[in-house]
């Protein structure tokens, strides 16, 4: 498994079920070795994180990448703040990858264990 393939399954593990249950994430390859997040059908949206095999952020801009994806082609606005019903941003604590709450400028949970994330 690439390690962008592993970055995809931590952020699955956020998405809501229903949307595990209906979508199967994959990457497309763009026109000029871009990569993109896109759904089962083929749809995508690249206006996003550019994604690359050799970074240490794939989590993040993996991250990123599915929030654009979820707005621009399925207009579900993903994840949301529990206290604030905000939504939530990628952001780094400690160097490791997190949603972040504009709203009350706090941590949620780390990206891949927002289902732990007290509500």
């Amino acid at each position: 498994m690439t390690p962008l393939e592993r970055a995809l399954e931590t952020v699955i593990a956020d998405l809501p079920p229903e949307v595990r249950a209906r979508h199967r994430f994959h990457f497309a390859e763009g026109w000029d070795e871009t990569l993109f997040l896109a759904l089962e059908d083929g749809r995508y949206w690249s206006g996003g994180a550019y994604l690359s095999a050799d970074t240490e952020y794939d989590v993040a801009n993996v991250a990123e990448c599915m929030q654009d994806l979820m707005m621009e082609v399925l207009w579900i606005v993903w994840p949301e703040c529990p206290a604030h019903d905000f939504g939530l941003h990628v952001d780094f604590e400690a160097r490791r990858p997190v949603w972040r709450c504009k709203g009350g400028s706090h941590v949620v949970a780390p990206i891949g264990a927002l289902h732990d994330a007290p509500s």
